[in-house]
Parts: C-alpha cells; structure tokens; sequence
C-alpha cells in the first residue's frame, strides 16, 4: 500500500502529470497510453488497436523468433516493444510475453496483477498494482537481482541492461549497468516523467522542459528548449510531443529517425533506429527511419503476377516485405481483374480466365494500425497526409495481368510503371528512385553514377555506425543485416538500369 506521504506525494504530482504524457519508446515507460496506440521496438513495431487487440509488424526472425507475433484473440490495455522481445498487460492485469525467451523472459513471467511491463535486452522488468517493482530473465550486470523491490513508483523504465523508477516525489533510482554513468549522472530535482532508450535516460521536468542523461553519442543529451508533454528515448535519439501535438526529435538521424513528420499525435515512440506516432484521429500510425523488415513502411511485393491463359486455372499468392500480424487483408480498390479470376483476403489470385486481354488493377493490404503506404522518402518527407482516410492501406501496388488465347506457357509480365509505392533506401538520408520508375533511360551514365554514389554513401554511414557499436554484438548484427538488405536494393536497381553491378 501507498503510505500517507507517498499519497500526498501523488495529488501533487497528479495535477502535473495530468499535464504530461507517458512516454513510449524501446525500453518504454510507464503508463503507456491506451488503444489505439504504437510502440516501436529494436526489430519490430507493436501497438494496440481499436478492439484492444495487438498487432506488430516488421522482422520477426532476427534474434527472435516470433517477436512481431501477438498472440491472437487477446486483449491489452498497453503494448511495449523491446529490442527482440514485446510484453503486454491485459485487461485482467496479467503479463503476456512473446519473442526472443532468453533467460525465461517470456516463459517466466511472475504471476499477479500489473500496471505496465517493460522488455529491456535480455530482462523484463514490470510495475505491480501495489507499485512494486519486479524484474526477471537474465541477471547481466545485476539489473534483476538488484531490483528495489521495496520501492514504490509511479514509472518505471529500462533500457539494454539498466532501470529506472520514477518516485512518488518525483525524484529518481536506477540500478543495472552504469557504464554510461546511467546512475551516478541522474540529475537532483523532480520529474514528472521518465524514459530510457538503450543506454539514455530522459525526464520531463515540472516546468515541461527536458534533462537527459546517459550516453550521448550522436547528440541525444543536446535537448531543445521545451515545452514538452512526452519524450521517449531510441538507440541515439529522442522524440518528444509538443503541447501542440507536434513532434520534435533529436540526436542521431542517419536513418532518417528523427525527420518527424508533421501533424498532430497522441504518441510518439522512439525505437533503436526508427520511430512512430499516433495521429489524433487514430489508425494509421505513422513511422520514419530505418525500414529494415518493413518495420517502418510495410509495403506489396514488387514481384508481377505471371501471364494467364484463356481455360487454364490460374493462381499466384501476393506477398509483403515484412511479417505483420495479424495478417493484413487484400483487396482490389480499383481496375478489373481477369474475368474468371478473384483475389481472396489473404491474397491469393485465383481462377479461370475466360476472356483474353490485359487487365491492370490496384491491389491494397490493411490491418487496423499499421502505417500506410505514403510514398516518403529517407529524408523523412511525408506528400500523403498521416490519418487521411485516403491513405488508411498499408501497402497499395498497381499490377497487371496478360491473359491470351489458346494454350501454352504462361505469359510473364512486368510489374506496371505506374506503382504508387516507392522503395526507400534503409539507412541512407538520400531518396532512392522507384525500382519501376521511367523517368531515365536503361543504362543511363547519369543515373549509374547516381545510384554508385548513394550505394557508397550508405555504406559508408553504416562503416561509420558499426565502429560506434562495435561492443555491443547485438547491434552490431543489426547493422550488417541492414547493410545487407540495402546493398542488395541497391544492386537490383543497378541491374534493372543495365549499369555494372
């Protein structure tokens, strides 16, 4: 039970953080706001939709397996995302946990009744109703056994291998690791608010600004003047919500993260190299940064359905270029299909042709929270408008279908130059075309040397970002599999221009 003095503690502090808003962000905070919200994590993004249910999106092998799979049919009033593992309090108060189980830190839950859980690395750590702490997985550097579980918080908050709590009187403790000076830096005073990112820790003052401390090595502790009534902390950078519902972001920004968009929101979330917001009118949520695994912008297979022949059964499953889950549904929005042939929800294109011709239709895949197909680029540039309802399809693509006469080999055809999706570069801050666009010839000296440059360019980036995460292995994967994906983007444009791989 809360003591008289925490209690009195708590109407103060309740006036202000009426004020302030959780926090969300790898490592999340607590209270996290309720559905629909969005939560971006290290491989993954999660949130919670309308019905209360969690959907998440993005890799969902790497270092997991299964941490972009909620399980289905449950329903929860918060969702976090940690770097390969995502939990959630239910509506009955108990814990649910999926993803990467490294020291039981899915299968060991502890029994009772919650108020907000946050996965860090390899250890969970959750807020009981009485406002207890409790933290369990891994023990690295002590972060579970030294747990204060005689405190009381109002937040707690993690990171790769330390905690914070948030005291009743504002004032905070951390425990884990302290070799980014994560507990002997924490500044005197009051919060309102806390957050940590991987090895940052940021609070909301009672005057609305912002005071960091951690590590700092791509400027996360260069806080702007507030006011803020939300700051959620990445790898190396931060995002904070404005009173006026705007985003503004600092620190590291070589994918693109902290390129807030504009626009109004009732969240933002910084995850380890990407970040999201709610808009205030709700699904879609919108991301930015790296797009590895499609954990910020999911989008159709580029890949063209095959040619179809007249009294020939015809069939071709369509794909993403991420896990989502739950599955998205596809339909037709506009154009014809073959005569004969249907698209199912899950995809499928099936049926008999009975009429030859060449049919061109858009196709479009949903679920209730993931972001929508808004062609941006990896400067962060937004030309669709987050939370128009044009724009609620998580992916849209033009394709097209050739169907002939008689019998024979399928005809293959090739995707429509008119796709309305773009493929952004993972990490690189300059745009890369469209696989499908015409505006330059094949084989284009100009566009060769453009593309060369942009592939150098990513690389070097990410040459520079592996020396500085050099040890930690973890990230340091994450790095080479984003290296990896990109080269080869890269390497399939250079082709399709005819310029020497």
């Amino acid at each position: 039970m809360v003591g008289m003095a925490a209690a009195a503690a708590l109407m103060v502090a309740g006036l202000l953080a009426a004020i302030a808003q959780p926090a969300a962000g790898f490592g999340s905070s607590s209270p996290q706001p309720g559905p629909p919200s969005v939560n971006a994590g290290g491989y993954m993004t999660c949130g919670i939709q309308p019905d209360m249910t969690a959907t998440c999106w993005g890799d969902n092998v790497s270092e997991g397996p299964g941490q972009a799979t909620p399980p289905a049919g449950v329903r929860f009033i918060e969702v976090n995302a940690g770097y390969n593992t995502a939990c959630g309090v239910t509506v009955t108060r108990s814990i649910v946990c999926w993803g990467n189980n490294t020291g039981g830190k899915v299968t060991g839950v502890p029994s009772g009744t919650f108020l907000h859980v946050a996965p860090g690395f390899n250890f969970v750590c959750a807020l009981r109703t009485d406002g207890h702490p409790v933290c369990w997985g891994a023990n690295d550097t002590g972060v579970v056994a030294n747990t204060p579980t005689n405190e009381v918080f109002k937040e707690l908050t993690v990171g790769i291998r330390h905690a914070c709590g948030l005291r009743y009187d504002g004032t905070v403790v951390c425990w884990g690791s302290n070799t980014d000076r994560q507990q002997t830096d924490i500044p005197a005073g009051t919060f309102i608010s806390i957050n940590s990112g991987n090895f940052t820790i940021c609070g909301i003052r009672p005057d609305l600004s912002v005071e960091c401390w951690g590590r700092n090595q791509g400027g996360q502790l260069n806080e702007p003047p507030g006011p803020f009534i939300q700051v959620s902390v990445g790898f190396a950078h931060v995002c904070g919500l404005r009173p006026d519902r705007s985003i503004t972001c600092w620190g590291r920004n070589a994918e693109g993260q902290t390129n807030a968009p504009p626009g109004q929101y009732t969240n933002v979330s910084a995850g380890t190299f990407h970040s999201c917001a709610m808009p205030v009118t709700g699904p879609p949520a919108v991301c930015w940064g790296n797009n590895a695994a499609g954990r910020v912008q999911p989008s159709l297979s580029p890949t063209a359905p095959p040619g179809g022949t007249v009294g020939t059964p015809y069939s071709h499953q369509l794909t993403m270029n991420t896990h989502l889950s739950p599955a998205p549904t596809f339909r037709v929005v506009s154009g014809t299909l073959p005569p004969g042939v249907s698209l199912t929800p899950q995809g499928l294109l099936a049926g008999t042709p009975t009429a030859p011709g060449t049919y061109e239709f858009t196709v479009s895949a949903a679920n209730a929270l993931s972001p929508p197909d808004c062609p941006f680029g990896a400067t962060g540039s937004f030309p669709c408008t987050p939370g128009d309802p044009s724009s609620v399809a998580t992916a849209t693509r033009v394709y097209r279908i050739v169907v002939t006469e008689g019998t024979g080999a399928p005809t293959t055809t090739t995707p429509s130059p008119t796709t309305t999706t773009t493929v952004p570069s993972p990490t690189t801050t300059t745009t890369m075309p469209s696989p499908t666009t015409t505006t330059t010839l094949p084989g284009s000296g100009a566009q060769c040397q453009t593309l060369l440059a942009q592939r150098a360019a990513f690389n070097a980036n990410l040459d520079a970002l592996a020396d500085q995460v050099a040890d930690f292995p973890e990230v340091l994967a994450s790095v080479e599999e984003t290296r990896a994906e990109g080269n080869a983007d890269y390497n399939r444009q250079l082709a399709r221009a005819g310029c020497a791989v």
